[in-house]
């Protein structure tokens, strides 16, 4: 049993031996602060470690019927966002690609290739046959055109009919543009931006005529509070046998979200000072996405088509 007794000169109470002093609390013992988890950021050119990547593109598909003089062409071109059937999984121990774009698949294994113009390294992973080219290619450097695409890259991936008879046969180009997205919360929010880059185009006409990709530059402005992305787009391509470059300028109006780092917006083609809009020149469709720590990359894809029916695709990198 325990005794109570009252404690000469004092207030306490003991129970037991144990004196008990109103109104005392014990110290709580500090909670740490909390510590915010730093925001990693592979670089897209890192071809070291197997990868599974999503991206999103431009696909070009001419449909063609007839033969000969009489071949008729039925291009058209169609944009595609992030989503999981777009993109490649790559393993690194073989270089050896599985690539998707919707229900297309490809498996190829790759040669690597490299180049190196100033402080730019170029790195390709390539194979080609008769009916197929493919190409990842990624870009790690500080200078000239491609310097500072470190967060991004693009993958190429074209299909040739399997022969030339057949009514409803199929060329196609694929685009792709991937890479490290920016982080929610990670897109600045004050001040703008000027970003630089390249461009690089697809395209099919009604003729039939092969035109081939040359790069061009790119100068767009991001205005941070606004969320917009503005700018022309050089889109350089010349005929097969040409020396003569077919420059096309088309003025890019975008906006972006914060949150996401999504871009969408419209593209129209304008005269060379990149003023007026041209009467039955190209109109189209962009989309893109913000990539690397505080959107110092991005990614865009472009659709295209003029009056004539002929159509375009482009891919555009840039870094501020």
């Amino acid at each position: 049993m325990l005794t109570l007794a009252a404690c000469g000169g004092g207030d306490g109470v003991s129970i037991s031996g144990v004196t008990i002093i109103p109104g005392a609390t014990p110290t709580p013992t500090p909670t740490p602060s909390a510590t915010a988890t730093p925001i990693s950021y592979a670089p897209a050119y890192h071809f070291g470690r197997d990868q599974s990547v999503t991206g999103l593109g431009v696909r070009v598909v001419d449909t063609i019927t007839g033969s000969g003089a009489g071949e008729v062409h039925s291009p058209v071109v169609v944009l595609q966002p992030i989503e999981s059937a777009i993109g490649f999984d790559y393993t690194a121990a073989t270089t050896t690609y599985r690539a998707r774009y919707d229900s297309d698949t490809l498996t190829v294994a790759t040669t690597t290739l490299q180049s190196s113009r100033g402080a730019v390294t170029s790195i390709f992973d390539s194979y080609s046959d008769a009916r197929t080219i493919f190409t990842r290619s990624n870009v790690n450097g500080t200078s000239g055109l491609d310097g500072g695409l470190d967060y991004v890259g693009r993958m190429q991936w074209d299909t040739k009919p399997a022969d030339a008879t057949t009514n409803g046969r199929q060329s196609v180009q694929r685009r792709v543009v991937f890479g490290t997205r920016t982080a929610s919360g990670n897109v600045p929010s004050t001040g703008v931006a000027a970003f630089t880059g390249d461009a690089a185009v697809i395209a099919a006409t009604p003729s039939g005529l092969a035109l081939d990709s040359r790069v061009s530059a790119v100068a767009l402005a991001a205005s941070w509070p606004l969320g917009t992305l503005a700018g022309p787009v050089t889109l350089t391509l010349r005929a097969a046998g040409s020396t003569d470059d077919q420059v096309t300028t088309i003025r890019v109006t975008a906006t972006f979200d914060r949150t996401s780092g999504t871009i969408r917006g419209n593209a129209v083609q304008v005269d060379a000072n990149g003023g007026a809009p041209i009467t039955n020149g190209y109109t189209g469709d962009v989309i893109g996405q913000l990539y690397g720590p505080a959107a110092v990359n991005g990614g865009l894809a472009i659709r295209l088509v003029n009056a004539t029916g002929t159509v375009l695709g482009a891919t555009v990198t840039i870094r501020r």
